[in-house]
């Protein structure tokens, strides 16, 4: 993947990034919830990413489970990292933390958006924030993560 230097290669590298996972990985589990690429900007190193929530990621109380809610967390996180990180392949999380605000309801557009506080040579730090669409003042969740970015040699 070659290096990126601004918003339009970094639009570009997300994409290829997601149409990859897709192709390669259609049955795991980030790519059954569908992330749609909403938004990026490489100055601002922020990427924002839609996910419909479906009645199929519901838990008992008929919102959107918590696993699910981190792993969509984690997706827009991971997916900005790998546009900062050195090399190919994937830059793995070395950990996450999550808060929950608000229930998600099914039905409901989730957007998340990611923002990497620290790029450096071996991990980049990074942060986000998710709101469902109807209700954008109000954040449903937030994260903050470690992901290992040196030596990502597995090609994408």
């Amino acid at each position: 993947m070659p290096e990126i230097h601004n918003t339009e290669q970094m639009q570009a590298s997300i994409k290829e990034i997601l149409a990859y996972l897709s192709r390669e990985l259609p049955d795991a589990i980030q790519n059954m919830a569908a992330p749609r690429f909403v938004a990026c900007n490489f100055e601002e190193k922020t990427l924002e990413l839609a996910f419909e929530i479906q009645p199929w990621m519901r838990n008992p109380a008929n919102i959107l489970h918590g696993g699910l809610t981190a792993m969509m967390l984690d997706t827009t996180m991971g997916t900005l990292s790998r546009c900062y990180a050195r090399g190919e392949g994937i830059t793995p999380t070395i950990t996450m933390e999550v808060s929950y605000l608000l229930p998600i309801p099914v039905g409901s557009t989730l957007h998340v958006r990611a923002h990497a506080a620290h790029t450096g040579r071996a991990v980049n730090n990074l942060t986000a924030e998710a709101w469902v669409a109807s209700t954008p003042g109000k954040l449903a969740a937030t994260a903050s993560g470690a992901f290992y970015s040196a030596g990502a040699e597995r090609a994408l």
